[in-house]
């Protein structure tokens, strides 16, 4: 039997204004073998998120979609090829979110390790 692992997230569910985000449970996401799980600790919504949750930028989408592309947190889980040990407090831009996923993030130059 699989346990299912929940997280919180601010998302929506279709495009609109600030009364369409929703705070809530969705699935945790898996790390794969090129990426690393982030237990998210702050988060910010970037200007560009305002614009794709309204409709105004076209974007291509999945939903529930997950707002909001710089944070900070700690590695929680990593896949097999990422080098950077478990809990290193990490901080960031993803390129999107919705491209490798919530709470996914790959190897890259975007992600630094803090300290």
């Amino acid at each position: 039997m699989v346990t299912l692992r929940w997280m919180k997230a601010a998302f929506i569910n279709e495009h609109g204004g600030p009364e369409k985000i929703i705070y809530g449970d969705l699935p945790e996401p898996k790390a794969g073998p090129s990426q690393y799980l982030v237990k998210v600790k702050a988060v910010d919504v970037n200007p560009v998120d305002l614009y794709i949750r309204s409709g105004a930028v076209p974007t291509k989408m999945n939903f529930p979609y997950i707002l909001g592309r710089d944070l900070a947190g700690e590695i929680a889980r990593q896949g097999r090829t990422q080098s950077v040990s478990r809990s290193a407090t990490v901080f960031g831009a993803s390129a999107r979110a919705g491209t490798v996923g919530p709470g996914r993030f790959p190897n890259s130059p975007l992600w630094m390790k803090a300290g």
